[in-house]
């Protein structure tokens, strides 16, 4: 025990935050996709071409140039093409189009892709530019890594005279992006789940940077000792211990006939208990989040409410089972006493609710 806590203690300023993953079909697809960078590029591209059909016009192209800094009018003759070949080599993504002003030049933006952490090519940035500015007014080059504390376009060999049309985007900034194009879009659900792609994928690299950060500051043998714990916590026994406190009082109440199961959600891992009496059709689950437990009546079958001790629970949803939320939660173990009060004359209430 005292290891334990010796490793506890040299990990104490690791910021470790607990964020459940949303469910993403872009996110589980993209699991499975071999050229991440590429699909990248796709995905940001059509939604940038206002003549794909997503129903947003040029509204998400204005947007993005709006954000980058790029003044621009009426959009006529917009192309967004990738990989754009330029002398053997590739532009991710370019942006062509020309203004209401109809000049004989077009504008361009040139999109430079590293969400997937690929190195910088030598002169990379100075061929795109060079290869382009004669047929066209190159507005922007945009830098996107993944996170621009750790890639910018200041660290790639591009020449001093082009850093003034040089801006770095990354990740959270296509989140801020989306979000302001959502505010102006209600209801358009593919910019939904192209938020909560993104958000999976910082989720997914903050997990990593802190498991980075955490086995660089342990030895091998408190690395293993980790590794077990973590097999520990991710146990449904886990989960029983922490809900046996109450557990015991509500045994104590109820006796034998009172059945409690622990689980842990399949998804983001977090513990819960099913609380029961065999062979009723309504039962309540208790699920801890990070800083309070909740109260949830589950059921077999859907209806449009329950109503429990004269109170109505509204239909929230099905996850395996009907859910009814309540409005019921606790600090908990430090409002034990108070879950035991409101839980008890409830579960004796359900219980009367039999098949």
């Amino acid at each position: 025990m005292n290891n334990i806590k010796e490793i506890l203690e040299k990990l104490k300023d690791i910021e470790i935050k607990s964020n459940p993953m949303p469910f993403n079909m872009l996110y589980l697809a993209y699991q499975n996709v071999h050229a991440k960078e590429v699909l990248h590029s796709k995905l940001l591209a059509g939604l940038l071409n206002p003549n794909e059909n997503h129903k947003l016009g040029d509204a998400p192209l204005k947007c993005f140039l709006h954000k980058i800094d790029v003044a621009c009018g009426a959009l006529q003759e917009v192309s967004v093409e990738t990989e754009k070949n330029v002398n053997g080599r590739r532009i991710d993504i370019f942006v062509s189009w020309k203004d209401e002003d109809n000049e004989s030049k077009k504008h361009a933006v040139i999109i430079e892709n590293k969400l997937h952490n690929a190195g910088s090519q030598k002169n990379q940035l100075n061929a795109y530019y060079d290869g382009t500015k004669d047929e066209y007014s190159i507005e922007k080059i945009v830098y996107l890594p993944f996170d621009k504390s750790r890639g910018s376009f200041e660290r790639t060999d591009i020449r001093s005279d082009l850093h003034e049309k040089c801006i770095d985007i990354d990740a959270k900034w296509i989140v801020k992006w989306l979000e302001d194009l959502i505010k102006d879009n209600e209801g358009i659900s593919i910019l939904e789940q192209y938020k909560e792609f993104f958000e999976c994928l910082i989720n997914t690299k903050f997990i990593y940077m802190k498991a980075k950060e955490i086995i660089d500051a342990c030895s091998i043998e408190e690395i293993n000792k980790l590794q077990n714990l973590a097999n520990v916590a991710n146990s449904n026994e886990w989960c029983e211990a922490r809900f046996a406190l109450l557990s015991e009082k509500l045994k104590a109440t109820f006796g034998e006939k009172l059945q409690i199961r622990y689980k842990r959600h399949k998804e983001d891992g977090r513990c819960y208990a099913e609380f029961f009496f065999h062979p009723y059709e309504k039962w309540i689950e208790l699920w801890l989040e990070e800083k309070e437990i909740k109260l949830w009546i589950a059921s077999e079958f859907k209806t449009e409410s329950v109503k429990v001790l004269g109170k109505e629970y509204k239909y929230w949803g099905c996850e395996y089972w009907d859910y009814y939320e309540t409005d019921l939660c606790f600090n908990y173990p430090v409002d034990n006493q108070n879950i035991i009060d409101k839980i008890v004359p409830m579960l004796e209430e359900l219980a009367k609710c039999k098949k």
